[in-house]
């Protein structure tokens, strides 16, 4: 009686045992980590230290003295070659440049009226010698006549060489490509202005500072209404 209880008790254990191992085995589950698959690009990233240097770097300085104006640009930023960065004053300048412009126009005016002027001396002086020697010619043949006096063929005479004289001056300045002197001196007053007109444009296209090459404001120094001196970084 006692080994057939033993035995069912052992059975019952045996069965009991398997039974917890099957239920252990259905819980316990293996860690694997499930990710999803995507096409993407692959990506490293290195990390490093180092300083950058630029290709070039240009001080921006103006030719002449003077107030500045305006201030077309901030530190940092982007700028194009040819783009404003520093006005200086232009108000004198433009004074300049207006008063040299009337000097110019005023001896363009008589440059031209001196021309003129010759021209008409000129034709005037040709006139009174072909007026006088023919008067002279008459008085020779009246003279030959008897019809007047030696006196008034001699007078005659006189002003046929005064006219030619005169026209013979003006004649020379015009001989050859030669140009009258007092025409080449309002011409030399004309061109002179001209190179005053121009220089004075140079003057205040160099008061505007651009950029000389494309770039990045790495120095500001200027600002609106400071008094800057030639040569001095803005």
């Amino acid at each position: 009686m006692v080994a057939v209880v033993f035995a069912g008790a052992l059975f019952f254990w045996k069965a009991h045992e398997k039974s917890g191992n099957t239920a252990k085995a259905s819980v316990i589950k293996p860690l694997v980590a499930v990710e999803t698959v995507r096409r993407q690009d692959m990506r490293s990233r290195i990390v490093l230290s180092g300083q950058t240097v630029a290709v070039a770097q240009m001080d921006i300085a103006p030719k002449y003295k003077g107030h500045i104006a305006q201030v077309a640009v901030e530190l940092g930023q982007t700028v194009t070659a040819g783009q404003v960065l520093v006005v200086q004053d232009l108000q004198d300048i433009d004074l300049d440049i207006a008063q040299t412009s009337a000097a110019l126009r005023q001896a363009r005016a008589e440059a031209a009226e001196t021309k003129a002027v010759f021209a008409a001396d000129y034709q005037k002086a040709k006139a009174d010698y072909e007026r006088n020697l023919a008067n002279y010619q008459r008085y020779e043949s009246l003279q030959l006549a008897g019809a007047i006096s030696r006196e008034a063929l001699d007078t005659a005479r006189q002003q046929m060489v005064n006219a030619k004289a005169a026209l013979d001056a003006l004649q020379e300045q015009t001989m050859a490509g030669g140009v009258p002197a007092a025409l080449e001196s309002k011409q030399a007053a004309l061109v002179k202005a001209q190179y005053n007109l121009e220089a004075l444009k140079q003057q205040r296209e160099d008061r505007i500072l651009r950029a000389p090459r494309a770039g990045i404001i790495g120095y500001r120094q200027a600002e609106a209404g400071t008094f800057v001196q030639v040569g001095q970084n803005c």
